[in-house]
């Protein structure tokens, strides 16, 4: 017989994290002996410079050590569990050690105003390297890219556009300089020029370092000639892969468009398949689409998903794309986006601030052909009287779990499970206005590893 291990620490980290006890393993040293790391890892918040503007940050740390201060400065408060910060003019540097889990949401609620709408925005991690799918940039939409730089050297930054026609030969793309621990905007129009025009369609960035890294955020506008329709935050999606998971698709009417950029030098052949809550299905006449090579291409999926909840999976064969869906919902839309997101690991740890009046639904979409079993706790706060409950996710299948309506969600996700991917779905009346914003639960580069099953040869037959 076959013997399957399981770490003793991986054991110990799950049943801790669900508040059953903590192992340790034999021979280990005391806690108070215990070397701590004191290596931490940065996130940048963004920021809103128009007034009256209903939103906020909210962030929360597993174990106690979240620290939080404006971009260019050090934290002077005590480390905690739990921030809110009621909106800033500038943007917030959030900090934890490298083994803490922890997340940072900012959130916008409007009615009207230039920020209308229900938008959410994951606080970014520094990188070499970030993807957007699906900008919009005409008349009546524009985007703006900030990029934050939260390192103690200079950044500079090259930016490729993609666009229905292929490259953009785009002016001042190249050679961008971010000072250490300051911001730079850059307005994407700017961008688009006479001889270099950014077709009207959805377009495609990737922001890439040659030195440095920084934290791209990208907010979204639309417009009916002077009046705001609708802001959102556009998340960054996946690195192109030959498959893309798009969890957080909503039930309901309006419009669904999934933008998927192939950035290589061959065409590729897309099939697209929804992870429902019945199962695995071919989208009708999407059995086959296809992306010319170094372009994106935009296709209307309103119909044939008729309403449908669940995940979208894209397969490619050997050519790596990237996607995201763009979301409207109600007769007079907001707009929301389903980016393409990495598989939950073990263990980890978001924070939604949402409001009691708005309804969040966890998605949760098994991408392979084997079930999987998640354990989801949600508390206001991080270890205070968490509510836990065990989701089964068949394969092939998603899960749609309502959350109860907090003005706070602290969300852990654990399982031992390959191929699980995650997303909540909010949606909100906001006067005339239903609002809606999706907030995909990608695994940050904290906390543990996930967990490895292994077959030890030397255990007995």
């Amino acid at each position: 017989m076959k013997r399957w291990i399981l770490p003793l620490a991986t054991i110990g980290a799950t049943l801790a994290l669900l508040g059953v006890c903590t192992l340790i393993p034999a021979g280990a040293p005391p806690a108070g002996n215990t070397p701590v790391s004191n290596a931490r890892v940065s996130r940048v918040c963004p920021y809103l410079s128009a007034e009256s503007v209903d939103w906020r940050i909210v962030a929360a740390s597993k174990d106690g050590q979240l620290a939080a201060a404006a971009l260019d400065a050090r934290p002077n408060a005590a480390p905690t569990s739990l921030l809110k910060e009621k909106g800033s003019a500038q943007p917030l540097r959030i900090s934890a050690p490298r083994n803490d889990q922890f997340d940072g949401t900012g959130w916008v609620s409007q009615a009207d105003g230039s920020e209308r709408g229900l938008s959410s925005i994951a606080c970014a991690s520094p990188n070499q390297s970030a993807w957007f799918v699906g900008a919009l940039l005409s008349v009546d939409a524009t985007a703006e890219l900030t990029l934050f730089n939260a390192d103690a050297t200079d950044a500079i930054v090259d930016i490729a556009i993609f666009d229905e026609n292929g490259r953009v030969a785009a002016p001042g793309a190249r050679g961008i300089v971010v000072r250490a621990l300051s911001s730079h905007v850059v307005p994407l129009s700017a961008m688009s020029t006479a001889s270099s025009p950014i077709a009207k369609t959805a377009f495609s960035i990737h922001v890439e370092t040659s030195t440095g890294r920084v934290a791209p955020i990208l907010r979204q506008r639309l417009w009916k000639a002077n009046d705001p329709l609708s802001a959102e935050w556009l998340p960054p999606t996946g690195d192109p892969s030959p498959q893309v998971i798009m969890p957080g698709v909503p039930a309901g009417d309006g419009a669904r468009k999934v933008s998927i950029v192939n950035p290589g030098d061959r065409t590729a052949q897309v099939t697209v398949e929804l992870l429902g809550v019945e199962g695995t299905s071919v989208i009708p006449e999407t059995q086959e689409i296809e992306v010319p090579p170094a372009s994106t291409k935009t296709f209307d999926l309103t119909d044939t998903l008729a309403g449908q909840p669940g995940a979208i999976r894209l397969d490619a064969g050997s050519v790596e794309i990237a996607a995201t869906m763009s979301i409207e919902a109600g007769q007079e839309p907001d707009l929301g986006f389903a980016a393409g997101s990495a598989p939950i690991e073990a263990q980890g740890l978001w924070v939604l601030p949402t409001t009691k009046n708005a309804a969040a639904v966890l998605q949760l979409a098994n991408s392979t052909a084997k079930d999987a079993q998640v354990v989801v706790t949600t508390a206001n706060e991080p270890g205070v009287d968490p509510e836990i409950k065990l989701v089964d996710v068949r394969a092939g299948a998603s899960v749609l779990v309502e959350l109860a309506k907090r003005d706070i969600i602290v969300l852990q996700l654990s399982t031992s499970d390959e191929g699980v991917h995650a997303a909540v779905s909010v949606t909100r009346q906001l006067g005339g206005l239903a609002g809606v914003t999706v907030v995909p639960l990608n695994p940050g580069e904290n906390g543990e590893a996930p967990a490895k099953i292994t077959l030890d040869p030397h255990v007995g037959s």
